[in-house]
């Protein structure tokens, strides 16, 4: 699993962030990008016999607990940041390998 805020994509365009950003652009033309939110993604590779779709619902139990572990650690990590939204996807990279996407979209905590 990779993870990557948005602050770090000007220094490391890696694939995890092309793959985060093309999950949350393929949101029908939505985008929090618009409400200046910094971004965390947390991208979870797939075997080669599994299969997911965008809901997380539909991602295997294993990949769901990685995802969703990352995901606390980094909230309990940063006192200082509020989540104010999460989106999720399913995204292959340019190997054709599936990834699931968990993006946290965080401001500065109000104090």
């Amino acid at each position: 699993m990779s993870e990557q805020t948005n602050n770090e994509q000007t220094n490391n365009e890696g694939a995890a962030c092309g793959l985060a950003r093309r999950a949350l652009l393929e949101l029908d033309g939505f985008s929090l990008d618009s409400f200046a939110l910094s971004r965390t993604e947390f991208v979870v590779p797939l075997k080669s016999y599994e299969h997911a779709r965008a809901l997380p619902e539909t991602w295997p139990a294993e990949v769901r607990a990685i995802a969703g572990r990352a995901a606390d650690e980094w909230r309990a990590e940063r006192i200082d940041r509020v989540v104010m939204a999460v989106t999720y996807g399913a995204v292959r990279d340019d190997h054709d390998r599936l990834m699931c996407v968990l993006i946290l979209h965080h401001a500065p905590r109000e104090v």
